[in-house]
Order: C-alpha cells, then structure tokens, then sequence
C-alpha cells in the first residue's frame, strides 16, 4: 500500500443516501423508491394494518412509518415536505 499526498476521487466517501434540508429538519432518502412510499405516506394515504397481537390499528414502532420525525407527519408541514420530496426525485432522476 502507498501512501500519496493528495486524495483521488477514489478516497472520495460514497454517498448511500441524498438529502434535502428544509426549515424544519433535514430530509433524506436512500433511493426512488424510498422517496415514493415517504410521499404516499405523507400525502395522506396512511393504510394502517390490523395488528392482532395489540388488538389495534396502530403502527408498530419497528414500522419505518412510526419512525419518522413528527415535524414531517404534522399537516401544517406536508407541503414543505413534498415539496422537498420533489427535490429528492429530481435528484435521483438526474442521477440516472
């Protein structure tokens, strides 16, 4: 192994993810598809299975949903939010 003075783009971090800040927090996805199942769950069509063990509709918080930060569920704040998904599809479209 040598050891050179000046990083090549090799030594360059790989980026797994792309972000998006907004005045509420950072938005971040990992790939197209993360991006669509965030916009159906923000832009409303929030589908709760049955869960039977707890007897109720509620999301398990292993569920990636339950997860999110409340500033991006809140409704005052949906449209900021889509909008910053609309970001992240550009990006990963220009990408491609």
């Amino acid at each position: 192994m040598t050891h050179r003075e000046t990083p090549g783009p090799e030594d360059e971090p790989l980026r797994l993810w792309a972000e998006v800040s907004t005045r509420h927090g950072v938005l971040w996805a990992m790939n197209p598809e993360h991006v669509t199942a965030m916009r159906t769950y923000i832009a409303g069509d929030r589908q709760r299975t049955y869960n039977p063990v707890r007897r109720t509709h509620r999301l398990s918080h292993n569920d990636w949903r339950a997860r999110l930060p409340g500033w991006m569920k809140r409704a005052r704040n949906r449209r900021t939010v889509l909008r910053a998904l609309d970001k992240l599809e550009a990006r990963f479209a220009q990408d491609r």
